[in-house]
């Protein structure tokens, strides 16, 4: 998907309700690194921080309209509640 429409058009996407937590996935996939030889021989991308970026959040974030500094400020402040709770 990332050499063929791009990485602005890939969202992530667990089967979390029928395995459990995806945490693991989610790390999975921010360690995982597509092979120099599918890159140099076959024209995929490198996955770059902006690339997991995308696919992790960014992308969503715009196809719903979601102001994403705001959704950051947001996170922070639940962290920050629940850090004096």
């Amino acid at each position: 998907l990332l050499r063929d429409i791009g990485p602005d058009y890939v969202l992530w996407g667990t089967d979390s309700l029928l395995w459990g937590n995806p945490q693991w996935q989610i790390e999975a996939f921010r360690n995982f690194q597509i092979p120099d030889e599918l890159v140099e021989g076959h024209g995929y991308p490198k996955i770059t921080p902006e690339i997991r970026r995308k696919v992790l959040g960014e992308n969503a974030a715009r196809i719903w309209n979601i102001d994403k500094q705001k959704a950051m400020t947001a996170k922070a402040d639940i962290v920050a509640s629940k850090a004096y709770a």
